[in-house]
Protein backbone atom coordinates (compact mmCIF):
# COMPACT_ATOMS: atom_id res chain seq x y z
CA UNK A 1 0.00 0.00 0.00
CA UNK A 2 2.55 2.65 0.75
CA UNK A 3 4.19 2.09 -2.98
CA UNK A 4 0.69 2.71 -4.11
CA UNK A 5 0.47 6.12 -1.90
CA UNK A 6 4.18 6.98 -2.76
CA UNK A 7 3.45 6.63 -6.75
CA UNK A 8 0.06 9.34 -5.71
CA UNK A 9 2.09 11.82 -4.30
CA UNK A 10 4.30 11.58 -7.23
CA UNK A 11 3.00 15.22 -9.03
CA UNK A 12 3.41 14.94 -12.80
CA UNK A 13 3.98 18.52 -14.48
CA UNK A 14 3.42 19.30 -17.95
CA UNK A 15 6.30 21.45 -19.78
CA UNK A 16 5.53 25.55 -19.05
CA UNK A 17 3.91 26.42 -22.02
CA UNK A 18 5.00 28.86 -24.76
CA UNK A 19 3.86 32.34 -24.55
CA UNK A 20 2.84 32.88 -27.94
CA UNK A 21 -0.74 32.75 -29.93
CA UNK A 22 0.13 29.73 -31.98
CA UNK A 23 1.04 27.74 -28.53
CA UNK A 24 -2.03 28.47 -26.59
CA UNK A 25 -4.42 28.24 -29.36
CA UNK A 26 -2.71 24.60 -30.08
CA UNK A 27 -3.41 24.00 -26.43
CA UNK A 28 -6.72 24.60 -26.12
CA UNK A 29 -7.31 23.05 -29.52
CA UNK A 30 -6.23 19.92 -27.77
CA UNK A 31 -8.00 20.70 -24.44
CA UNK A 32 -11.33 21.27 -26.88
CA UNK A 33 -10.84 17.55 -28.54
CA UNK A 34 -9.24 15.53 -25.76
CA UNK A 35 -9.89 17.16 -22.32
CA UNK A 36 -13.28 16.22 -20.08
CA UNK A 37 -16.24 17.73 -21.09
CA UNK A 38 -16.21 20.69 -18.77
CA UNK A 39 -12.46 21.27 -20.29
CA UNK A 40 -13.72 20.92 -23.64
CA UNK A 41 -16.55 23.86 -23.15
CA UNK A 42 -14.25 25.83 -21.72
CA UNK A 43 -11.73 25.75 -23.99
CA UNK A 44 -13.70 25.69 -27.27
CA UNK A 45 -15.23 29.03 -25.45
CA UNK A 46 -11.65 30.34 -25.41
CA UNK A 47 -11.49 29.19 -28.88
CA UNK A 48 -14.31 31.30 -30.13
CA UNK A 49 -13.37 34.24 -27.88
CA UNK A 50 -9.80 34.29 -29.67
CA UNK A 51 -11.20 34.08 -33.21
CA UNK A 52 -13.54 36.72 -32.70
CA UNK A 53 -17.04 34.43 -33.04
CA UNK A 54 -18.63 35.87 -30.18
CA UNK A 55 -18.21 39.33 -31.27
CA UNK A 56 -19.75 37.71 -34.73
CA UNK A 57 -22.23 37.01 -32.97
CA UNK A 58 -22.77 40.08 -30.46
CA UNK A 59 -22.45 42.42 -33.54
CA UNK A 60 -25.13 40.70 -35.56
CA UNK A 61 -27.66 40.57 -32.87
CA UNK A 62 -27.17 43.99 -32.58
CA UNK A 63 -27.61 44.70 -36.07
CA UNK A 64 -30.98 42.33 -36.20
CA UNK A 65 -32.48 44.09 -32.99
CA UNK A 66 -31.73 47.70 -34.72
CA UNK A 67 -33.58 46.42 -37.64
CA UNK A 68 -36.72 45.04 -35.88
CA UNK A 69 -37.26 48.27 -33.86
CA UNK A 70 -36.58 49.87 -37.95
CA UNK A 71 -39.75 48.43 -38.98
CA UNK A 72 -41.94 48.51 -36.04
CA UNK A 73 -41.08 52.23 -36.38
CA UNK A 74 -42.04 52.52 -39.24
CA UNK A 75 -45.39 50.59 -39.34
CA UNK A 76 -46.40 52.35 -36.19
CA UNK A 77 -46.21 55.86 -38.46
CA UNK A 78 -48.16 53.82 -41.11
CA UNK A 79 -50.67 53.36 -38.96
CA UNK A 80 -50.79 56.84 -36.65
CA UNK A 81 -50.98 57.88 -40.86
CA UNK A 82 -54.20 55.83 -41.34
CA UNK A 83 -55.87 56.48 -38.05
CA UNK A 84 -55.32 60.46 -38.67
CA UNK A 85 -56.80 59.36 -42.30
CA UNK A 86 -53.51 61.19 -44.17
CA UNK A 87 -52.80 57.77 -45.68
CA UNK A 88 -55.15 55.71 -47.81
CA UNK A 89 -54.52 52.17 -47.76
CA UNK A 90 -54.51 50.55 -51.25
CA UNK A 91 -55.55 46.82 -52.28
CA UNK A 92 -51.83 45.75 -52.89
CA UNK A 93 -50.86 46.71 -49.16
CA UNK A 94 -54.22 45.06 -48.11
CA UNK A 95 -53.14 41.63 -49.57
CA UNK A 96 -54.92 39.10 -48.62
CA UNK A 97 -56.75 41.26 -46.16
CA UNK A 98 -58.33 43.15 -48.86
CA UNK A 99 -62.32 43.12 -48.68
CA UNK A 100 -63.87 43.48 -52.32
CA UNK A 101 -67.91 44.16 -52.32
CA UNK A 102 -70.23 43.88 -54.91
CA UNK A 103 -70.05 47.42 -55.65
CA UNK A 104 -66.48 47.22 -56.53
CA UNK A 105 -66.84 44.16 -58.80
CA UNK A 106 -69.52 46.21 -60.74
CA UNK A 107 -66.98 49.27 -61.03
CA UNK A 108 -64.08 47.30 -61.96
CA UNK A 109 -62.61 47.63 -58.84
CA UNK A 110 -60.60 50.89 -57.70
CA UNK A 111 -56.88 50.88 -56.35
CA UNK A 112 -57.94 52.16 -52.97
CA UNK A 113 -59.99 50.59 -50.13
CA UNK A 114 -61.03 50.68 -46.65
CA UNK A 115 -59.03 49.28 -43.96
CA UNK A 116 -60.59 46.11 -42.51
Amino acid sequence: MSALNATNAIQKTNPPLEFSKKAIREHLQFHATNGPAYVQIQATKALARMIGLYDDAKNGFSEAVDNVKQKGKSLHERMEAIRNGTHKVTREELGDYAIVTEEDEEEGGTDEAEPP
